[in-house]
């Protein structure tokens, strides 16, 4: 495997997100040992929000937990939802840099409804999605806490990154699937 950066570099987005608390132990491991329900869902070169998309068959929606904001900087910690169902699909930590991006698509992110990936879809702007690990790490109460989660459980991740065709980082991302992915909304 290629040599990724530091873990703190890789866990940004949602490390800032735990100041003042300790982030569970993340325990980065390679694509293959991702149980297969879960690495279908991370280990590829899409967006999230398409692929969630496409696995629950039901528009993804943004709940926003929490937001941080300098004058370049957009963070926000954030439940993937399923529009219909309200089923949770994903906790995670975006960093969006917002002086990449067009004033109205400024505007759309900041509204905080919908995930970065539709947003870029429906302004027909190109990207690269560019995982850079993956993951697994025991939940912890805020893990806990936003997926309702009654226990600690491992959970399975990727640290991903947005890139425009220049090759310029949008965003940076720490994703986390709720267990029991593989049950759909009918199941």
């Amino acid at each position: 495997m290629h040599a990724t950066p530091d873990a703190a570099s890789l866990l940004k987005p949602l490390a800032d997100f735990y100041i003042g608390r300790a982030l569970p132990e993340v325990r980065f491991i390679e694509a293959a040992r991702i149980p297969q329900a879960y690495r279908q869902l991370l280990d590829h070169s899409n967006d999230m929000t398409s692929t969630l998309q496409r696995f629950h068959d039901e528009e993804i929606r943004v709940h926003v937990i929490e937001i941080r904001q300098d004058h370049t900087c957009y963070e926000r910690k954030v439940l993937l939802v399923t529009r219909d169902a309200r089923r949770t699909v994903e906790f995670g930590a975006i960093e969006i840099l917002l002086e990449r991006f067009p004033t109205g698509v400024q505007r759309e992110i900041l509204r905080a409804e919908m995930p970065l990936g539709a947003i870029l879809q429906s302004f027909g702007i190109e990207y690269k999605s560019k995982p850079r690990a993956f993951f697994e790490v025991e939940s912890d109460e805020v893990m806990n806490a936003a997926l309702t989660l009654s226990h600690t459980q491992t959970l399975y991740g990727r640290c991903n990154e947005i890139k425009n065709t220049e090759g310029q980082v949008l965003a940076r991302i720490v994703e986390i699937l709720p267990p029991a992915i593989d049950r759909r909304k009918n199941v």
